[in-house]
């Protein structure tokens, strides 16, 4: 399969028999290209936003018409995406999903020592933290969404280097004196399988 700039090096080389007036058009016609593909994805991308006034209209037209269902309140008149309330939901939920990402928040046992988790790591425990089947439940069973935020809160205050939590001897803290989420695994004979349990460490 050819490129773009392969096709029509190979179209204008046909009809000029000539590599040295391609050389020379093509340096003219990829700058003109680029910009507009740029024009292109830009007007694309302004299409898919939505303006305050935009919402409102849209808000008031479905309140005359009477099709309050199809109305999406949750979803902010500022937000400049058009979602609809599930849509946001998801949003923030992802967005929050996003934040336990933070270098060296989850970390992995390795013996009695923790290392920064990979972001496979990372990304498996997230999705678990956020589940809703059997593994998900277990993985939660001794702490909770709202203990994994708590901690979070306080590595993002530590690693910022909030004074109002941290002492003036404290503002170099090692790893071991942050909080940090991380995993243990147990076989669990009832189920003849091997889960993971959240643990979160200070």
């Amino acid at each position: 399969m050819f490129t773009w700039t392969e096709l029509v090096a190979l179209g204008i080389l046909q009809k000029l028999n000539d590599p040295e007036l391609v050389i020379y058009f093509m340096d003219i016609l990829k700058p003109l290209r680029l910009s507009h593909l740029s024009e292109e994805a830009r007007e694309f991308h302004e299409s898919l936003r939505l303006s305050p006034e935009d919402r409102w209209t849209r808000t008031s037209k479905l309140k005359v018409l009477g099709q309050y269902h199809l109305m999406s309140p949750c979803v902010p008149v500022t937000f400049p995406l058009p979602y609809d309330g599930k849509m946001w939901r998801n949003h923030r939920k992802f967005t929050k999903m996003l934040t336990f990402m933070r270098s060296g928040y989850i970390r992995k046992m390795e013996g009695q020592t923790s290392v920064t988790a990979s972001v496979k790591t990372k990304t498996e425990l997230v999705n678990l933290l956020y589940g809703e089947d059997l593994e998900s439940n277990v993985f939660r069973s001794m702490f909770s969404i709202t203990d994994a935020d708590e901690a979070l809160k306080d590595f993002i205050s530590i690693d910022d280097g909030d004074s109002n939590i941290l002492s003036i001897y404290e503002l170099n803290p090692s790893w071991e004196e942050q909080p940090y989420l991380t995993a243990r695994e147990h076989y669990n004979d009832g189920y003849h399988k091997t889960f993971k349990y959240m643990s979160i460490v200070n």
